[in-house]
């Protein structure tokens, strides 16, 4: 795919937005309007990607390569790239073992069948100043685990990949196994805005629930986040390790609101799935993968995010806390309304997408009840630049930003 295909809707929707003009002037005997600085800087940003082309820029099959998170971590990745590449699966291993334990499964086959890169992490310690929401790392009781933001390894695969190859953003997939089953609810849950769908198997949702019978309130409370990405939890009933009731109470907590959601709970078995090429496990998970793609540009989302976390989901993002907890609801309507809601929040950006909110055209926001905006805004070029900073991916890229107050 070309690079500049990929900002292809951006683009269009800001030539649309400029006005008509007659035979251009010298650009240093005019200002420059600001649309038409947006739009060269998204040429320049088409024009640069993927900004790391090396030697593995064209290289097929396994191999390993260095990665490093935004927590200033160093790891070993293993990757897998197929003859040709549509998407991506990124694979979170359990405690105590390695890359191989999910590269070497059946996922290999699925990798072959629909164009997916493999891409698996191995997990480190977490800094002593990180916590994530169920502990710390090496101050905590285990001596590694995923980091549960968009600062880790998680995340740093598949920016790795963005960086190198051309691939379908929309055709991204975190699965994970036992501690990565941990890490695939809480990464997909916080960064739902960049995956077609989660697979978490014989996980969690906190660790502290081994250590109670009752549910872990804080930590569950991300299961409200369900509704922004397609799930599919696996769990053995018989399992001694991660028990079943973990992803049960996550089931019967999600089923009524989330659109996409199915838990699968395989009879018999344990800790250990069987994922073999030729298993009917991985034939489910496959199935359910070639069946699912992300919608960057949804009419309604609705999240929560605790302070300190990943504060965007598609076109909306928290950018500072009144408490603890925010949660956010915002929906476009047909009449083109933008009707937000918000608990908890001191700050809310409005990314404005252009395929949701065509530059050039007048925009009505309200924000609990009250009418906030109402007019025309013109292309930001320092909007562009930031939203693709926030996540490399052209769908994601906004042509302005509004920065709106709560009452």
């Amino acid at each position: 795919m070309r690079p500049l295909a990929l900002l292809a809707p951006v683009l269009l929707a800001l030539v649309v937005a400029l006005p008509a003009q007659g035979p251009r002037e010298s650009t240093s005997a005019r200002e420059v309007p600001a649309g038409e600085a947006a739009l060269a800087e998204l040429r320049r940003l088409a024009s640069e990607a993927p900004e790391s082309p090396d030697a593995l820029a064209d290289r097929t099959g396994a191999f390993r390569v260095p990665l490093r998170d935004r927590l200033d971590r160093r790891t070993i990745m293993d990757v897998y790239l197929p003859e040709k590449l549509r998407g991506a699966i990124v694979l979170l291993h359990g405690l105590g073992r390695d890359a191989s334990e999910l590269r070497d499964a059946g996922f290999r086959r699925l990798a072959d069948e629909q164009g997916l890169a493999l891409l698996a992490p191995a997990a480190r310690s977490l800094p002593r100043d990180a916590r994530n929401v169920d502990g710390r790392g090496p101050a905590g009781w285990l001596p590694e685990w995923w980091s549960y933001g968009d600062d880790g390894f998680a995340i740093a695969a598949l920016d790795w990949l963005a960086a190198r190859r051309r691939f379908d953003r929309d055709r991204v997939f975190l699965v994970g196994h036992s501690m990565g089953g941990f890490g695939t609810w809480n990464v997909g849950l916080r960064c739902a805005d960049r995956f077609a769908g989660l697979v978490p198997i014989s996980g969690g949702i906190s660790r502290r629930e081994f250590l109670s019978r009752g549910p872990d309130r804080e930590a569950r409370r991300v299961l409200g986040n369900a509704g922004l990405v397609p799930i599919l939890a696996i769990h053995g009933d018989a399992d001694p390790l991660v028990p079943a009731r973990f992803d049960r109470r996550s089931r019967d907590a999600v089923a009524a609101d989330a659109a996409d959601f199915r838990y699968l709970e395989v009879e018999g078995g344990r800790h250990v799935l069987d994922l073999d090429a030729d298993g009917a496990l991985i034939e489910e998970i496959g199935t359910w993968i070639a069946a699912r793609r992300r919608d960057p540009h949804p009419r309604r989302i609705s999240f929560r995010v605790r302070r300190g976390d990943p504060g965007r989901a598609f076109w909306l993002e928290v950018r500072a806390w009144r408490t603890r907890e925010a949660s956010v609801t915002g929906r476009v309507g047909e009449d083109g309304v933008v009707h937000l809601t918000s608990s908890g929040v001191d700050e809310l950006a409005l990314h404005l997408d252009p395929v949701l909110f065509p530059p050039g055209k007048g925009l009505k926001v309200r924000l609990n009840g009250v009418t906030v905006h109402e007019g025309v805004i013109a292309p930001d070029p320092a909007a562009v630049r930031a939203t693709w900073e926030q996540r490399r991916d052209p769908a994601l890229v906004a042509w302005a930003t509004l920065a709106l107050r709560p009452e």
